[in-house]
């Protein structure tokens, strides 16, 4: 979401875990919204943001449990150009 809690509608996330080997990449949709199902049960995933014109953000490191469903409130803040 931006700084006034608008979803941001083309946004890659990217998530990652070295040990077990996931890679997966996709973008939100129109309203900001991400879902990644089916994800095996590990240590030390890593979910990563970018879109243009914002700051990056990341999450560098988090579990996910047996069943567990984790919801992200992600908020993007636009890039600083220093002129």
């Amino acid at each position: 979401m931006d700084k006034y809690g608008d979803g941001i509608p083309d946004t890659t996330i990217a998530l990652t875990n070295k040990t077990n080997g996931v890679k997966r990449t996709m973008m939100t949709s129109d309203d900001g919204i991400f879902t990644l199902p089916a994800l095996v049960p590990a240590s030390e995933y890593n979910l990563k943001v970018t879109r243009r014109g914002y700051a990056d953000w990341e999450l560098p490191s988090f579990d996910l449990s047996v069943g567990e469903t984790v919801n992200f409130k992600i908020r993007l803040y636009a890039d600083k150009v220093v002129p």
